[in-house]
C-alpha cells in the first residue's frame, strides 16, 4: 500500500514537471508580452468591462471523481470571435445592441467594423494559446486519475486512499492552471486585446454616444 501511495505521489510530481515543458515553448513566441506593457486604456469607457480577466485566470473547472473526468466547463473567453462575458453581464449581443442604438454615421459604422476584426485577430492567437495549455493540463490529470482508479481496482490502493488522491489531485490541478506563467502573459495579452479596443472605441464615439453607450449596458 505504502508504494502504491509513493508511486501516486511521484506521478503528481511527473504531471507537474511535464505540464512545465509542454508549456515551455508558449514563453518563446514573439506575441508574448511582459506583464509590464499592459496597456491602461485611461479614457471614459475605463469602467466597461469587456472580459472576465478572473475566470480566465480561475477557470470554471469540474471536480475529477471516480465516474467524471476532468473538463473545463467554462474558461470566460468565449467564441474567439466574440467578446467574452465579462463580471457585469455585457454579452456580445448586449454590446452590439447598444452600440447600434447610438445613430452611428456611415464613418463610424467603418471604423468599428475594422475595430471588431482587429480584436478578432488579437485574441484568436492569445485564446487558441491559453486553451492549449488548459488542454494539456487537464489531459494530463485525466491520465493519472485513470491510473489511480486502475491501481483501485487492482487492489493496490484503498476506497479511501483513492478518494484522497483524488482530492490532491483536484488540487494539484486547481493550483497548476492558476500558477502557469505563460497563461499569466497570454492573459495580459488577452485583456490589452480588450483594452486597445476600448480605446479605439473612446476615439470612434463621440461624448453623447459613450455616455448613452454606457447607460445602455447598465440597463440592458
Amino acid at each position: 500500500m505504502k508504494t502504491a501511495i509513493k508511486l501516486s505521489i511521484l506521478a503528481l510530481v511527473i504531471f507537474t514537471a511535464s505540464c512545465k515543458k509542454e508549456t515551455d515553448k508558449y514563453s518563446s513566441s514573439p506575441t508574448a508580452i511582459p506583464e509590464s506593457s499592459v496597456i491602461s486604456t485611461n479614457s471614459s469607457l475605463d469602467d466597461v468591462n469587456l472580459i472576465n480577466e478572473n475566470l480566465v485566470l480561475d477557470p470554471n473547472i469540474s471536480i475529477g471523481t471516480e465516474d467524471q473526468d476532468f473538463y473545463i466547463a467554462d474558461d470566460g473567453m468565449g467564441d474567439e470571435t466574440e467578446l467574452g462575458n465579462n463580471a457585469k453581464g455585457h454579452r456580445p449581443l448586449c454590446f452590439i445592441h447598444c452600440l447600434k442604438k447610438q445613430q452611428l454615421d456611415s464613418n463610424q459604422v467603418h471604423a468599428l467594423h475594422n475595430n471588431f476584426i482587429q480584436l478578432a485577430n488579437c485574441k484568436m492567437a492569445a485564446v487558441k494559446r491559453i486553451r492549449a495549455i488548459n488542454d494539456s493540463i487537464i489531459h494530463r490529470a485525466n491520465n493519472i486519475k485513470k491510473h489511480l482508479i486502475q491501481d483501485y481496482k487492482d487492489g493496490k490502493i484503498t476506497k479511501a486512499q483513492l478518494r484522497n488522491s483524488l482530492e490532491k489531485l483536484n488540487k494539484h490541478t486547481h493550483g497548476l492552471l492558476m500558477s502557469n506563467f505563460d497563461r499569466k502573459i497570454l492573459i495580459k495579452q488577452l485583456v490589452n486585446c480588450h483594452n486597445t479596443f476600448k480605446i479605439n472605441l473612446g476615439k470612434i464615439l463621440n461624448a453623447v454616444q459613450i455616455k448613452a453607450f454606457k447607460a445602455c449596458l447598465l440597463n440592458c
